[in-house]
């Protein structure tokens, strides 16, 4: 049996994280991906946690193996066994949890790749897209039955979520930057606290722990180390429920949270496509967010960003439709679906692909 550590330069590491062996697993949709050839494959990781569970996802050639929870401590999670040697096969490892800032003890590293076989490089993406976004980006209600309400980590999964559907079209490397409940300006409560901007320069900030701090979350990001073609923003639904659901203090802070916002990520992606989604959930904001991208194009004469307009499928295909709705509340598979054709059929259309 062949052992091959996660910082191998054949594996493609996905997400934002220090390189190292173990490789810690941050942010939702984080993982590695290469070819393997082989009779069989497992991976090594090992977890950890006080109130919310890691779990995982594995595809092989594009189509989902195994989804499950994991263990504390070491983890012998085996993928195939028996398939033929001579056959690579495209293997594809992501966290399926977002990152977890009211559990400091959650943690998820990846050890090692056991395979009777060799592993091989997966072919350059076409592109790489940064999502930066609340639960629909999390994929929180991708998993379980509608009527299931409970918060826990059971309920997210990047499986049909749209930032991964893209990412299938458009044969992208993307990197998720996402909590649910959280917004521009503020948390869905009006926690001025919870707001994505605030940690965007470390690597996984949000999350607290000396363990976490340790493994490398409070790092400073290296923006030079990894330069997206397309920064994708989907947040103003938390910010919504908020100022308007938990306070009276109006769309102000969250068009100056906005504009400030714009202004820092073309600070650090000086060369990217930055577009900003309205449509799903940001309702008495949706306004606001045209007024401030319409006055930051102007003053800043940014040509290469702006704001997209994604209808919501419940108004089109209607609620009760199967697979509109997931767990939660939250959109299901024919939403992401939705959503996702209309990002890509947009970054097609920027980069002319």
């Amino acid at each position: 049996m062949n052992t091959y550590l996660p910082n191998d330069p054949r594996i493609l590491i996905h997400g934002r994280t220090r390189v190292a062996a173990p490789l810690p697993l941050f942010w939702t949709g984080s993982g590695v991906e290469f070819y393997a050839d082989g009779t069989e494959l497992t991976f090594v990781l090992t977890a950890d946690w006080s109130v919310f569970e890691q779990w995982i996802r594995v595809e092989i050639d594009g189509y989902s193996m195994l989804r499950m929870p994991l263990n504390k401590g070491e983890n012998r999670v085996t993928v195939y066994r028996g398939l033929n040697a001579a056959e690579k096969r495209r293997v594809q490892l992501y966290k399926e949890v977002q990152a977890m800032p009211g559990d400091p003890d959650a943690m998820l590293l990846l050890d090692c790749i056991e395979t009777d076989g060799d592993v091989y490089p997966v072919p350059e993406p076409a592109v790489r897209i940064e999502f930066i976004g609340d639960s629909l980006t999390t994929g929180e209600g991708l998993a379980g039955a509608r009527n299931l309400q409970d918060w826990q980590a059971c309920v997210f999964s990047t499986y049909k979520s749209y930032t991964q559907l893209v990412a299938k079209e458009l044969n992208a490397d993307v990197r998720l930057v996402a909590q649910s409940g959280w917004g521009t300006y503020c948390s869905w409560d009006h926690l001025p606290e919870c707001a994505i901007p605030l940690y965007y320069d470390e690597v996984c900030g949000v999350i607290k722990g000396e363990r976490n701090e340790k493994l490398g979350a409070h790092d400073p990001y290296d923006f030079s180390a990894w330069v997206p073609d397309v920064v994708f923003v989907n947040l103003g639904s938390n910010d919504c429920s908020g100022l308007f659901g938990f306070s009276e203090e109006g769309p102000e802070p969250f068009a100056k949270a906005m504009y400030d916002f714009l202004i820092h990520l073309r600070e650090k992606n000086p060369g990217a496509y930055i577009i900003w989604a309205c449509g799903l959930g940001t309702n008495e904001l949706t306004d606001t967010a045209k007024e401030t991208m319409d006055r930051y194009v102007k003053e800043l004469d940014d040509g290469k960003t702006e704001l997209l307009l994604i209808p919501d499928a419940s108004e089109d295909e209607g609620p009760d439709v199967p697979g509109v709705m997931g767990s939660r509340n939250h959109p299901g598979p024919v939403s992401n679906r939705w959503e996702a054709d209309a990002i890509e059929k947009a970054i097609r259309e920027r980069l002319k692909i």
